[in-house]
């Protein structure tokens, strides 16, 4: 996807389970580092069921959003890791985990690294949501649409850990 057209890919349903642990990994590239931007989404209109998101803080800090809602109360639980603004124009994997114990309640964690190496981790003592299509390369309020280029961007059930992404996204800047 290059972002140019406002062009965005939306599935007319969930392709993740939100109880569940998933990752989600994305090479990306950001063409416009001075606007924010949703990369990948799945929720409602109104409410994102999780969200993966780029947004400039100033003349040379941007950062990379993972963000999650609760089911019971619409409350965003977000994690977050700042970067050098001058950087996200240049392809880098950005990888996030929602991590669950089996049964679901002991200690689950939202989880974002930028290039498997800046990371930032969060508790969410929440139950999340579950519902709503799932959207990439579009902004949930589609005022401030994706401006960039998205190589690929893969959707696993359970936790892809480093060394399976470093396999699989052979890039001497993903693994050291």
């Amino acid at each position: 996807m290059t972002g140019r057209s406002r062009e965005s890919l939306t599935l007319d349903h969930s392709v993740i389970d939100g109880s569940a642990s998933f990752t989600v990994a994305a090479r990306v590239k950001i063409g416009d580092p001075s606007k924010p931007m949703v990369v990948a989404r799945q929720g409602t209109s109104g409410n994102d069921t999780w969200r993966i998101e780029y947004r400039p803080v100033d003349a040379s800090t941007s950062q990379w959003i993972f963000a999650r809602t609760a089911a019971t109360s619409s409350t965003e639980t977000a994690t977050a890791v700042s970067v050098d603004r001058s950087t996200v124009t240049d392809w880098h994997l950005i990888s996030a985990t929602y991590a669950v114990a089996p049964g679901g309640t002991v200690n689950p964690r939202l989880d974002i690294a930028v290039d498997l190496f800046d990371r930032s981790v969060h508790p969410f003592p929440a139950t999340p949501t579950r519902a709503g299509a799932t959207t990439i390369g579009s902004s949930r309020t589609q005022t401030t649409p994706f401006v960039g280029r998205l190589d690929d961007l893969r959707l696993y059930a359970g936790v892809a850990a480093e060394p399976f992404l470093c396999t699989t996204y052979l890039d001497p800047n993903n693994c050291g």
